[in-house]
């Protein structure tokens, strides 16, 4: 909608996954890259060893290539974590979060709204 206007848009929140198809947007001549440190200064490939030349900004700058789909290449010796470990499910129970939030409300510890009541 913003092209058929001429009103530029900068995305945001982008990734390595969306570069190509921000810069064939005619009203896009930028975009935000989030810098993925335990600094927040330097910056690190946003999915670490996953690909072999993920681009990285050089002086606020991100050379492209044209090579298909996302332009980055699967690296054969990156360390996965397993599918399993997504799913361990939670640390407690739901049965035990609301038993705990009644033992709260008992104590008059519970809180109301964004305020701590009997705290």
């Amino acid at each position: 909608m913003a092209s058929a206007y001429d009103i530029p848009v900068v995305p945001h929140g982008s990734g390595p996954y969306s570069f190509q198809a921000i810069m064939s947007f005619p009203n896009s001549s930028f975009c935000e890259y989030i810098a993925n440190s335990p600094d927040g200064k330097s910056v690190h490939p946003s999915f670490g060893d996953l690909f072999l030349d993920e681009p990285l900004p050089v002086n606020g700058r991100i050379d492209l290539t044209d090579k298909p789909g996302f332009g980055m290449t699967l690296n054969p010796d990156a360390q996965l974590v397993p599918y399993s470990s997504f799913f361990t499910g939670p640390q407690k129970s739901l049965t035990g979060a609301a038993e705990d939030a009644k033992n709260a409300k008992r104590n008059g510890t519970y809180a109301e709204g964004n305020q701590a009541v009997g705290a």
